[in-house]
């Protein structure tokens, strides 16, 4: 009965080591690093959208890697973000804003997968301009 008992902890144990081991490939948002960041409210239009996520050596996949920036109500896309490839580690996404953005609403949707393992990931924000 001990022995059936131990194998059953162990095979638990080892495949929650698994689970949680696919999960820390995925890139994550750095929220409070990004630029503006989830649920701002601006009294001005930033200049430029930066994400800055956390990700394995290689960084994010340029061409699979991007964000939406989307103005609410009627729904406009007002720019596209693509990995900065200026900086180093790649694992920032970034649009310099050419205009000013109007008051309003804006919604950052963003999809990220990192080269070294294909890890994706997805989700989105918003944030405001008075």
């Amino acid at each position: 009965m001990f022995m059936k008992t131990r194998w059953v902890v162990i095979s638990f144990t080892v495949l929650v080591a698994l689970v949680a081991g696919l999960a820390l490939g995925h890139p994550r948002l750095r929220a409070p690093d990004s630029v503006p960041t989830p649920g701002a409210l601006l009294t001005e239009s930033p200049k430029e959208i930066k994400l800055v996520f956390s990700v394995e050596p290689g960084g994010l996949s340029p061409e699979q890697s991007f964000f939406w920036l989307v103005k609410q109500g009627p729904d406009e896309v007002v720019a596209v973000g693509k990995v900065d490839l200026n900086v180093a580690e790649r694992n920032v996404l970034k649009a310099d804003l050419k205009e000013k953005l109007a008051s309003g609403v804006y919604l950052v949707k963003w999809i990220a997968v990192s080269v070294q393992d294909k890890g994706f990931a997805e989700g989105n924000y918003s944030f405001a301009v008075k």
